[in-house]
């Protein structure tokens, strides 16, 4: 498995002015990211607005990251969608375009159980074979993922990094 370490910006995912992708702006962006001393990218998650992006999309921005980055630096792709199965599906496609980790938040919007979340990433673990930084965010998701269920999953070999962005 991939070992991260030191600084992994999520990326913008760049538009042109009718709201198109613009891939020669995001090649652009990740070679900046990279010439400035970046040590790995996170491509396809909260900040590059994945959740606002069609599956087309999505698979595109990883398809230009991937390719741009060119093994330069450890990729890791936002993973996350509302259910678990989808989630899976995501997942599997960055690990089989060659990203060395995932990123994944819990299923937004819906406010579910720690025994529910357990069940969600330990399903996500099952399906791939990359390393997973869970991301606890819970102005974003709703929901707080605790201190147990992080433990839980660290001792399980289920998630092996930790993104926190709790104010608390």
């Amino acid at each position: 498995m991939t070992e991260f370490r030191g600084l992994f910006p999520p990326l913008i995912t760049a538009f042109d002015d009718a709201g198109n992708l613009d891939e020669a702006a995001m090649r652009d962006h990740v070679d900046f990211m990279i010439d400035g001393g970046s040590d790995g990218l996170c491509a396809g998650s909260s900040t590059g607005e994945f959740m606002n992006l069609s599956r087309a999309e999505w698979e595109q921005v990883l398809g230009i990251v991937k390719e741009q980055t060119a093994g330069r630096v450890p990729l890791l792709a936002g993973g996350a969608w509302m259910g678990t199965a989808h989630t899976i599906e995501r997942c599997r496609y960055a690990e089989q375009l060659g990203y060395d980790g995932i990123l994944l938040i819990a299923p937004w919007y819906q406010v579910h159980t720690q025994r529910e979340l357990y069940a969600h990433f330990k399903a996500v673990r099952n399906a791939i074979s990359i390393p997973i930084m869970v991301y606890n965010n819970p102005p974003v998701t709703g929901v707080q993922l605790s201190v147990e269920l992080l433990e839980r999953l660290y001792r399980e070999d289920i998630v092996q990094y930790l993104k926190d962005a709790d104010s608390d």
